[in-house]
């Protein structure tokens, strides 16, 4: 399923469930815990951070934040 920005951001703000993607064949995830907190994971490096808005800016994808790579993820799995 491809989302605009805008919908995953509602999407994970919600907490309704992680979402996972494929980026430079590496398999990825965002999974909202709490309204603070939030696991992101690059294959096998993993963050925590205690806002949404760092979930966007954290530059674990291969040094480039989820913004930076957002275009070229081609669909999400909900």
């Amino acid at each position: 399923m491809k989302m605009t920005m805008n919908q995953l951001r509602e999407y994970l703000s919600n907490l309704v469930s992680h979402i996972t993607f494929e980026y430079n064949g590496t398999n990825c995830g965002i999974d909202p815990i709490s309204q603070n907190e939030f696991d992101i994971w690059y294959g096998e490096s993993a963050n925590t951070v205690n806002n949404l808005d760092l979930v966007f800016t954290i530059p674990i994808f291969d040094g480039k934040a989820f913004t930076d790579i957002f275009d070229e993820i081609e669909s999400f799995d909900l």
